[in-house]
């Protein structure tokens, strides 16, 4: 499965994911794993768990992170939550992130395949590594 993550410095943020998918339809379940699974109009998937305690992939000491673009500003890595993203399609990703980007009430950044750090709401879907 192609996938990655997600990460803001509001440490509630995935509950805000969960609100604004569940308003789209999205199926949400909660317990030991939480995730919430949203399957678009053609059937595609894309689904979010909640926060990943693994940290490995942030600050390995082999991982250099890079910014997707000019103005992308990596934020302290130490205070950030993440929550692990699964999808095949890069243009589902880059339009649903987008959504979110635009209704969450603090900023989220992208964390891809490559460690290329996007602002959630200015991704390049012909860049991104999933």
């Amino acid at each position: 499965m192609k996938g990655a993550y997600l990460i803001s410095l509001d440490q509630g943020f995935f509950e805000e994911i969960v609100a604004v998918l569940s308003a789209e339809g999205a199926v949400c379940a909660w317990g030991q794993d939480p995730m919430v699974q949203l399957v678009d109009g053609g059937g595609r998937v894309l689904t979010v768990f909640g926060e990943y305690e693994d940290r490995d992939f942030l600050e390995g000491p082999d991982v250099v992170l890079v910014p997707g673009g000019e103005g992308v500003v990596i934020p302290d890595l130490r205070a950030v939550a993440v929550c692990s993203v699964e999808c095949r399609w890069e243009e589902l990703f880059v339009e649903v992130v987008g959504r979110l980007a635009g209704r969450v009430s603090a900023a989220m950044w992208v964390v891809d395949g490559k460690d290329v750090v996007w602002g959630a709401g200015a991704i390049d879907v012909e860049r991104v590594a999933l």
